[in-house]
């Protein structure tokens, strides 16, 4: 198993790091410092649930072959995509923080 993720990881290193960025920007952009509204939590319950069902198919290794490869790597760019977005939320929630508090501090001179 730790074989095969060694291998998906020097193999796709530049499709993975690019899901990453991708990630990451869309993170970014789109996370919104308020809470989430119904939409939102729907919407971040059912891809968590999508990528639990595609990370415990990967894990179970019920897919083989060339569809099980397939399989890993799409949950492999996936799970790259998702941390990039959370990653790029927690930037943003960051700096948003950094704004208010200079925007609050009085200047010095």
């Amino acid at each position: 198993m730790m074989a095969d993720l060694v291998f998906l990881a020097e193999r796709y290193i530049w499709p993975l790091g690019g899901a990453a960025g991708l990630g990451l920007l869309v993170g970014a952009l789109t996370c919104s410092v308020r809470p989430p509204g119904l939409y939102g939590k729907v919407s971040a319950l059912l891809a968590l649930a999508a990528l639990v069902a595609l990370v415990s198919a990967v894990g179970s290794g019920a897919v083989r072959g060339r569809a099980g490869l397939a399989l890993d790597i799409a949950a492999g760019l996936a799970l790259a995509y998702v941390l990039g977005c959370l990653a790029g939320c927690l930037c943003r929630a960051a700096l948003s923080r950094l704004r208010d508090q200079a925007e609050a501090s009085p200047p010095t001179a």
